[in-house]
């Protein structure tokens, strides 16, 4: 883990710094809530356990609320899903979907778990619209591609390309359905984490 020395002379992680960025930028003016954002290598068990949880959570938010749920993560592969060209990608991608919902959010969250960095918000708005929106996100840059954002109904129903009349998703790395190559596992770990790499790197200097 690269070590940066920050304006106050102390040492901070650059990935540490990236998730206090992206917290401060889109989630509160109050720094206090990343004392509890734990950083830690995770196990198999721990993945599963952080999805059974966090389909949880997002279960009580949609019930309390009674609104449409959008959940964004990185597309990353392996169980080492904190690492700097994840965070540096949501980075990037957070205040855009936080940008395009603006006043019509009425829950926002960043957590840091075995999942990587998951954006959570709830928004009053039409469930077609929000997928409509977030679907203009994925598919709008080349980072775009490496993030997933799930729609949520009331009913804690996800919404898929499909209803919108779209296409499934492509494979980032061959352009094929990304759902049968997933299942396939037909790129290594490698390849992927390459590819995601080389993509922000591009963004990045193209930007």
């Amino acid at each position: 883990m690269n070590i940066n020395i920050t304006d106050d002379g102390t040492e901070e992680s650059n990935e540490k710094k990236l998730i206090k960025d992206i917290y401060l930028k889109c989630i509160s003016k109050d720094d206090n809530g990343i004392e509890f954002i734990n950083f830690k290598k995770y196990t198999m068990n721990d993945l599963l356990q952080a999805k059974e949880h966090r389909v949880h959570r997002q279960n009580c938010l949609i019930r309390d609320y009674f609104s449409p749920l959008v959940s964004m993560r990185i597309n990353y592969p392996g169980i080492h899903k904190n690492n700097y060209t994840t965070f540096r990608i949501m980075k990037e991608l957070c205040p855009m979907v936080i940008n395009e919902f603006k006043n019509k959010i009425m829950y926002k969250n960043l957590q840091i778990t075995a999942e990587g960095p998951v954006l959570t918000l709830v928004i009053n708005e039409n469930i077609y619209n929000i997928k409509k929106t977030t679907v203009k996100i994925e598919d709008g840059s080349i980072i775009g591609r490496c993030v997933d954002i799930d729609v949520y109904d009331t009913k804690g129903n996800g919404i898929s390309r499909k209803e919108l009349g779209l296409k499934s998703r492509k494979c980032y790395i061959c352009d094929e359905d990304a759902n049968i190559c997933c299942r396939a596992k037909k790129h290594s770990i490698e390849e992927i984490e390459k590819n995601i790499s080389d993509r922000l790197k591009k963004y990045l200097k193209d930007k």
